[in-house]
């Protein structure tokens, strides 16, 4: 058996483990430092030939009747619920309703209004035959 145990590995106070040991994390060290550096290789020449070959796209407006009221009326409503979680007093949690009341109201007639003006569009076009 000449110093190895049943399973092969060397025992842990032998010269050879230690030496192995050592050799490992210097190693581990180096091969880190190369898959790191292999890793961002390939992720950059990833990007690259992506972007080269789909290109950017603007993402499509999902909501277009959403501007720049509906994005201040949901502002507060966050603040609001903010507030009303960082001190939950009866006055806060009544300010934050109403926000939300506000917020739902504004949100609903904006898309209300932006499915009116759609409709009457279809429609114009349609008397015109401009479909």
């Amino acid at each position: 058996m000449l110093g190895l145990c049943m399973s092969g590995i060397e025992p842990p106070g032998s010269l050879k483990a230690s030496k192995f040991a050592a050799l490992a994390t210097s190693d581990e060290a180096e091969k880190d430092l190369d898959v790191n550096s292999v890793w961002d290789n390939i992720r950059d020449n990833i990007k690259i030939a992506a972007e080269q070959s789909i290109g950017y796209y603007e993402t499509k407006k999902k909501k277009p009747w959403f501007d720049e009221d509906c994005c201040m009326v949901v502002e507060r409503r966050k603040q609001a619920k903010l507030k009303f979680l960082q001190d939950p007093i009866e006055e806060k949690r009544d300010n934050y309703f109403n926000e939300r009341r506000e917020a739902s109201r504004t949100l609903r007639n904006k898309k209300r209004d932006y499915l009116k003006e759609k409709l009457n569009e279809v429609e114009t076009n349609s008397k015109n035959k401009n479909i």
